[in-house]
């Protein structure tokens, strides 16, 4: 029998999705790795969100040989332990690419412009003021350093190439015909912090990159940087990133991700005047939800189906 589980809350939309290719849907909303696993007897695949598939987690579902991801990001999969139990990992690699750097670089204006600070000052005090602020440059006259250079960064500088930017790239796999093609310039890290005046992150979370803006890193950025981040918060020592930003070492920061989700209510991020949040919805569109459904089920559907598994990361 083809058999799915699905690690959410019961959604109609997957059931007749699955249903209409003969494949059984069970739903757990739970995190607890005993349900899990009773919940998913008999289901060779599974959709998950943020629940850990460890090599305990696998050793409990000897049916499981397919994990669906609800998303990108796969930090919460062993994938050796995946591949050593015959399970294949897919994820959704393409839906929201075009999402997140258009609220990449909505951030980079934004942050860039002071706009919500500014629009804070005349709803709660009626000021109309410059003093205090901190005055913008032109985007022509700034360097942009991009860490990272999958699908998301290239969307991004090919959005803000009409701004005229000078646009720098660390990214140890970009070839140079590629660097050409888009216009970017390869550079080292060093160089790109030393150099770059606003810094967009847009690299995978994995253990090199893992804390890769620490305290060290940001002492070697240009004082009064600006440092987005739409990619995962685990890149970021929040600690060291506070430090910098009250002594003024970096400008402001724009973050769409964070290591803890939501964080506490005394984080010291919420109350910075020089920092902009949004709750990890740089992905979020009519558009990318519908595509997102279509490649997280079509990961199932091949499988069931007999098709190439086009999404496999291992």
């Amino acid at each position: 029998m083809k058999k799915t589980l699905v690690l959410a809350k019961e959604t109609p939309i997957y059931r007749s999705e699955l249903a209409a290719h003969g494949i059984e849907t069970v739903f757990c909303d739970s995190k607890d790795p005993f349900e899990i696993a009773k919940a998913g007897e008999g289901c060779a695949a599974a959709i998950f969100t943020s629940v850990r598939f460890d090599e305990a987690q696998f050793s409990k579902m000897p049916d499981l040989k397919l994990l669906s991801r609800y998303g990108i990001g796969i930090d919460t999969v062993d994938l050796a332990a995946a591949t050593a139990h015959g399970v294949t990992v897919c994820n959704c690699p393409t839906y929201g690419t075009y999402d997140v750097a258009e609220h990449t670089v909505a951030l980079i204006l934004a942050l860039s412009r002071s706009i919500p600070q500014y629009d804070r000052r005349i709803k709660s005090e009626n000021n109309w003021r410059q003093v205090g602020m901190r005055t913008a440059h032109r985007l022509s006259v700034q360097r942009l350093g991009v860490v990272g250079f999958g699908r998301i960064a290239r969307w991004v500088v090919t959005m803000l190439r009409g701004f005229d930017m000078e646009m720098m790239v660390y990214d140890p796999y970009l070839n140079e015909e590629t660097a050409k093609e888009l216009g970017v310039r390869p550079v080292t890290l060093e160089e790109l912090v030393e150099t770059a005046d606003i810094i967009t992150l847009n690299a995978p979370l994995t253990k090199e990159t893992h804390h890769m803006v620490n305290e060290a890193l940001i002492a070697k950025m240009k004082p009064g940087v600006l440092l987005v981040n739409t990619s995962r918060g685990g890149l970021i020592d929040e600690a060291a990133l506070v430090k910098a930003l009250q002594s003024g070492h970096i400008a402001g920061a724009a973050l769409d991700v964070f290591e803890r989700e939501p964080f506490a209510e005394d984080h010291p991020l919420r109350s910075m005047e020089n920092v902009i949040l949004t709750p990890h919805v740089a992905w979020c569109s009519v558009e990318a939800k519908a595509n997102l459904l279509t490649e997280v089920l079509g990961n199932v559907i091949d499988y069931f189906e007999g098709r190439p598994l086009k999404n496999a990361l291992n």
